[in-house]
């Protein structure tokens, strides 16, 4: 069995076994791919809208996250693999990256080096190690938790 080599250094940078170069990742594949690693458990949708789509109406944040799973499916798991390799779907619809596949990330935490980017604005937030990157992550969804117990 072949191995997805992904790194996280910088931006994103997928080199599938069945190619011979990095894959052609939109900017919004780049980023979903990048949370769902981070995340390391299946996120519903409705937080990955909110996430990356968060000033989009939610039939517009919708369709742009069914469009980059799309993308990142079509990229991941071409016609030769089999669904579900590298990307999971779980029974309420919610997505994530298959932990038991063939793969290797690279970036252990005392060496990470990388960003985000939100998507709608383009701001970029740098990060030196895997923790500060966890922290905002987790920091952004309390937010979002705390806003919907309000509502």
């Amino acid at each position: 069995m072949e191995t997805l080599q992904i790194t996280l250094f910088g931006h994103v940078s997928v080199v599938h076994p069945h190619a011979n170069e990095p894959l052609k990742l939109p900017r919004s594949a780049q980023a979903l791919l990048a949370y769902l690693l981070l995340h390391q458990h299946l996120a519903p949708r409705d937080v990955l809208m909110d996430v990356f789509w968060v000033n989009h109406p939610p039939d517009r944040a919708r369709s742009s996250l069914t469009t980059a799973l799309w993308r990142l499916r079509h990229l991941l798991e071409p016609d030769d693999v089999t669904p579900g390799t590298y990307l999971v779907t779980g029974s309420m619809g919610e997505v994530g990256f298959n932990w038991a596949s063939n793969h290797f990330v690279e970036g252990a935490p005392a060496t990470w080096r990388g960003s985000v980017e939100h998507v709608e604005s383009g701001r970029i937030r740098y990060f030196t190690e895997l923790d500060e990157l966890v922290q905002f992550v987790r920091s952004f969804l309390d937010e979002m938790e705390q806003c919907s117990k309000r509502s």
